[in-house]
């Protein structure tokens, strides 16, 4: 299989975890690792965020990516990056087509174990190099512990090639999971915080939409265990928890 890695950088400061309450997010920047080839990038060349008109172009060209027989993959792209995605562009049918169809790699450890992981976790399970968290600053200052939620204020500091050298690392990074979980045969492994080595392995890499037909697996030790149908209720192809007909 050909594997085109997705990531995007959202422009607005999110404070907390309840991202959800602070929408509209923009998109400053988003980014494609192709597993036979290199990187792709798309922002708004002019600074902020892109625009409707640029998301809209955004989704078409992803539609071309995957039309040459490549499949998007993501981490935890299914809740968050085709959701934000969908609402930037106002093309929620033509993203959520590509959000089903996609390999959303947290998803499947969702699916099969019934709680989320770290996409440094798995990096650092399998042996494979994880994410940036050094970028050096227009005037050559270096930030040691960059992560995602600095990229919208570096972003509209003007601070561009950062974010766009950290998102590059974020979709390098995928890239390398894959390649490795294919020639791991397919098993995930991670050590938990508890020091509890953890692995599992699948016949095939799932889509979202085979995700949602699995088994579920036994989550009622858990107080707020994730829930995909919520993950992916922004799609209109499946119900929110306790929502019915």
């Amino acid at each position: 299989m050909k594997f085109a890695s997705y990531d995007i950088e959202i422009a607005k400061e999110v404070e907390g975890e309840e991202w959800e309450d602070q929408r509209p997010l923009g998109i400053s920047c988003a980014a494609v690792k192709l597993s036979d080839a290199g990187t792709l990038f798309w922002h708004n060349k002019d600074g902020g965020a892109m625009t409707k008109a640029q998301a809209e172009a955004h989704v078409k060209d992803l539609q071309g990516i995957v039309g040459q027989g490549y499949t998007l993959a993501t981490w935890n792209g299914a809740a968050f990056d085709f959701d934000v995605l969908a609402e930037e562009s106002g093309m929620v049918e033509e993203v959520a087509d590509l959000c089903m169809a996609h390999t959303d790699l947290m998803l499947i450890v969702v699916a099969v174990k019934g709680w989320r992981l770290g996409l440094d976790a798995l990096a650092h399970g399998l042996r494979v190099q994880g994410k940036k968290h050094v970028v050096t600053l227009n005037d050559g200052t270096e930030i040691l512990d960059m992560h995602g939620g600095k990229a919208p204020q570096l972003w509209a500091a003007g601070e561009n090639q950062a974010v766009l050298d950290y998102l590059g690392e974020d979709v390098g990074t995928l890239d390398r999971l894959l390649a490795k979980l294919i020639a791991n045969r397919l098993t995930f492994g991670w050590q938990a915080r508890s020091g509890r080595w953890n692995q599992f392995s699948v016949p095939k890499l799932f889509t979202v939409e085979e995700c949602l037909k699995l088994p579920r697996p036994d989550v009622s030790w858990m107080k707020e265990p994730p829930v995909m149908e919520d993950m992916l209720a922004w799609t209109g192809r499946v119900k929110a928890k306790g929502v019915t007909s």
